[in-house]
């Protein structure tokens, strides 16, 4: 006798990662790694006493939840110093605006490590990476901080694109999307493509569900383009799975 459960399954139609257009590279970072067994037993692992799970080789600082997609979750990545842009109190003055936690738009993450606090912020396809000085208060004025050294260069130019997200307020307008490039609709498939396979779809079963089962009945055969480019799309999910999701990191 065939008992058939109503279990729901892992992978879904393209309308579920809709969201992932919109995501940054740090978010998508995040979806690749979320699906990494290992790292998922890491975060097991983790919960048991006196356990030592080593978080260097996942580039994290603190474990997140895996369970979480890149809408709810808020990773804070291991990043070079460089990258991340530096605040500290200022002097009250007109040049200075206040610093303000709650009106930075999106998921927002706060972190101390023991010797810095560390602020993750994601909205839309925007990654905010800061370090907090232990003088910067909610409301009191701030200032960036660049170190004299060979890297100026670069940590002016992620002062610049950090005081964007920073500047920048809920409204009307944020919630408007910029038109998803060829790239963003290339991890979309291939998240999904992933969660097909490992669900025991077939590669057919998940062509239908990428391009349409009529297309896929009229395209499909053992040498077809289509079949091609479902094998293409698990190469590379698996490859961002593998550990290429760090070349994705504050994009």
């Amino acid at each position: 006798m065939r008992i058939i459960t109503s279990e729901p399954r892992r992978w879904h139609s393209p309308a579920a990662y809709l969201y992932v257009l919109q995501l940054s590279g740090s978010s998508l970072a995040w979806e690749y790694l979320r699906r990494n067994a290992s790292y998922r037993k890491d975060w097991t692992r983790r919960r048991g006493i006196d356990a030592d799970v080593p978080l260097s080789q996942w580039q994290l600082e603190a474990f997140e939840d895996p369970d979480l997609d890149a809408r709810v979750a808020c990773p804070i990545w291991r990043l070079e110093p460089e990258r991340r842009a530096r605040l500290r109190a200022a002097e009250p003055g007109d040049e200075h605006k206040p610093f303000s936690l709650w009106t930075i738009p999106g998921a927002k993450r706060l972190l101390y490590d023991g010797r810095r606090l560390l602020l993750n912020g994601y909205a839309r396809s925007d990654a905010l990476h800061l370090t907090l000085g232990n003088d910067v208060h909610d409301g009191a004025p701030f200032e960036y901080v660049l170190a004299p050294g060979t890297n100026m260069e670069e940590e002016w130019r992620g002062v610049q694109r950090q005081h964007r997200m920073l500047a920048e307020r809920e409204s009307p307008a944020s919630a408007t999307f910029p038109r998803p490039d060829r790239v963003a609709l290339m991890h979309m498939r291939a998240l999904l493509a992933l969660d097909g396979s490992a669900d025991g779809a077939s590669q057919r079963e998940i062509a239908a569900s990428l391009f349409g089962e009529e297309i896929t009945a009229s395209n499909w055969h053992p040498d077809s383009e289509l079949r091609a480019q479902v094998r293409h799309l698990l190469r590379r999910a698996r490859a961002f799975v593998a550990g290429g999701y760090r070349s994705l990191i504050s994009r």
